[in-house]
């Protein structure tokens, strides 16, 4: 399974804590560490990582960028 990492303004860690997701906080940034979902060709946002974001419940204005972290076939 693909691993995805969301580097954040590190002011969005209540929100991450409250969705229960793994984080690593520095003292400028907050990277959030999920597992890869699918795109959803249906899905009214059509931005791949602006979907991602909807999807997992993060506010899309506090993400610097979006990383895959690994690409393993299963």
């Amino acid at each position: 399974m693909s691993l995805v990492n969301i580097c954040m303004k590190s002011s969005a860690l209540n929100d991450i804590k409250d969705l229960g997701l793994n984080y690593t906080l520095s003292d400028d940034s907050l990277n959030v560490i999920v597992n890869d979902l699918p795109y959803d060709y249906d899905h009214s946002i059509i931005d791949p990582d602006m979907q991602f974001c909807h999807i997992l419940g993060i506010n899309w204005n506090d993400v610097y960028n979006i990383e895959l972290l690994t690409n393993e076939v299963n």
